[in-house]
């Protein structure tokens, strides 16, 4: 029971953190090309919790600061990157 609590916890703390963070990084695949880049940026600047978005090709990763008092789920993140042709690998936040 106890392995189990603790289980519940971290992971809902972990999560939280995710949800909440202002700066995410997001490691992606298929990221070639400078209009891999732009086109990502357009889709995400589409949303209203998104402050400002980078994309690194040499890295293949995101970097999305989230606006003060939003959040960003990592599922949105993932349908974002899918519904645009590319691959979430995964998410670290800061």
């Amino acid at each position: 029971m106890k392995k189990l609590t603790l289980f519940i916890f971290t992971t809902l703390f972990f999560y939280s953190h995710l949800l909440f963070s202002k700066e995410l990084t997001v490691h992606v695949d298929g990221l070639v090309c400078s209009f891999c880049a732009k086109g990502i940026e357009k889709q995400f600047k589409k949303n209203e919790n998104v402050e400002s978005i980078k994309v690194d090709l040499k890295e293949k990763k995101v970097f999305i600061k989230v606006k003060e008092n939003k959040d960003l789920t990592e599922n949105t993140i993932k349908k974002t990157l899918e519904d645009s042709g590319y691959t979430f690998v995964k998410i670290e936040s800061k």
